[in-house]
């Protein structure tokens, strides 16, 4: 046990005083919080003036309608000029295309005599494109003016309107069968549905970066150590199981020392005076989140972490055990890397839909699991049984995989040359008595 400690401690310290693991960590801390002050730079270097945009009058009553709207906003990132100076189209386009040369404007609005489904052409002419929030502002603008002169067309009453335009309100109810036989309700608010799905989609990410930097971490300083021939005289003084399995735990401490230090940043950069309202704008009211449900979901996760680094550590360094030179590892470790791919891609392309039968089948494949299964607990409503069976199949399958590479660790350090085929790998496992 002192020996898997010390592999575990050396490893821990290697690792945390290289280069390539400080300068990594920063740039990513650099990054996160580049990326969650983001809106705090636009509104730093974006200019207090209004966007203005010419609207050329005519006829209805849409320009000043869109006018009124804008004014009545509490920011206006918008003003809406009515040109209608002259007496034909034609000249207040002139007068509105001088305008724009001029930088009065960025440019105008003007509505084309043909329409589709009862609403005029809105035609946009500027030096620039819009831009998407832009434009689907003036769109829902525009579809509110609509739905309001077809509603006055069809004589509905301002209540009337209301109702028509109000949306529906959708409640989920999940019943449960207790051991009495009676049917409890249980359900998540708004605020747990979006603080749920976060710590799933936050574990997703985690995992996969964990396992894509410190398993090939793992795979890399076996290849390197029995490359160089160390090996040899580390096999003579630690087992070579305790070498395995101490790497992986030094590994571990040192991706969770990396996870801590990059919440750390997260957590800091939110409580910062310019970002303290970013609960505020994504409607996230902590005090109707039941918290004993989201503890619940965490124990959950972070059991679902540990199984599936664990899970694949030991693959990348059974591995990188085979490969005697380090020109060969990518190519040797890449079914294993694609593995980890597709469990990721299925869990983070499948947010919308965690209940779908590819969700429900592969949170049972335990090399899926860890992030499959992460998804449905967050995101989804699965059964009690389904997360023990999962979980249980991935802890069958760690301590198979676990034993497995342990044999091809054994062995794959003492071979060198080209990488072994499955039947070299066996007969030398026979001769050596693994």
């Amino acid at each position: 046990m002192n020996k898997l400690f010390t592999v575990a401690g050396f490893t821990i310290r290697n690792k945390m005083k290289t280069k390539a693991f400080i300068i990594t960590t920063l740039i990513i801390a650099v990054i996160m919080t580049i990326g969650i002050n983001i809106p705090y730079f636009v509104t730093i270097f974006s200019s207090d003036e209004p966007t203005k945009i010419g609207f050329i009058e005519d006829d209805s009553n849409i320009p000043n309608s869109v006018q009124d709207y804008y004014q009545q906003q509490d920011s206006q990132d918008v003003e809406i000029i009515l040109i209608g100076e002259k007496e034909t189209s034609q000249e207040n386009e002139k007068l509105a295309m001088t305008k724009m040369e001029n930088g009065e404007i960025e440019g105008f609005i003007h509505l084309k005599n043909e329409e589709v489904d009862g609403f005029p052409i809105v035609m946009y002419t500027g030096q620039s494109e819009l831009g998407f929030n832009l434009q689907s502002e003036l769109q829902n603008v525009f579809k509110n003016i609509k739905t309001d002169a077809v509603s006055k067309q069809l004589g509905l009453s301002s209540d009337e309107q209301n109702i028509l335009l109000s949306p529906v309100s959708i409640e989920s109810l999940v019943l449960t069968d207790t051991s009495e036989g009676i049917v409890k309700e249980e359900k998540k608010n708004e605020s747990e549905e979006k603080l749920s799905v976060f710590i799933s989609y936050a574990a997703i990410i985690l995992l996969f970066m964990g396992i894509m930097i410190s398993g090939q971490l793992i795979a890399t300083e076996i290849t390197t150590e029995k490359s160089s021939r160390v090996m040899e005289i580390l096999v003579t003084s630690v087992p070579s199981l305790t070498q395995m399995f101490g790497k992986i735990i030094g590994m571990f401490i040192v991706s969770i020392s990396q996870i801590i230090i990059f919440v750390a940043v997260i957590w800091v950069n939110i409580m910062m005076p310019h970002n303290v309202n970013v609960m505020d704008q994504i409607n996230l009211d902590m005090s109707t989140v039941n918290m004993g449900l989201i503890l619940g979901i965490l124990f959950y996760v972070v059991l679902l972490y540990f199984m599936g680094f664990f899970l694949y550590a030991t693959l990348f360094a059974a591995v990188g055990s085979i490969v005697s030179r380090t020109e060969d590892l990518g190519q040797a470790i890449m079914p294993v890397t694609f593995t980890s791919i597709a469990g990721f891609y299925i869990a983070i392309f499948s947010i919308g839909s965690p209940d779908s039968a590819l969700v429900t089948w592969s949170s049972f494949i335990p090399f899926f699991t860890p992030f499959v299964m992460a998804l449905r607990i967050g995101a989804g409503d699965p059964a009690g049984w389904e997360i023990w069976l999962s979980i249980g199949i991935l802890l069958v399958s760690i301590l198979g995989v676990g034993w497995l590479s342990a044999k091809i660790y054994r062995t794959g350090v003492l071979m060198y040359g080209k990488r072994p085929s499955i039947k070299e790998l066996r007969k030398a496992m026979k001769a050596f008595k693994v």
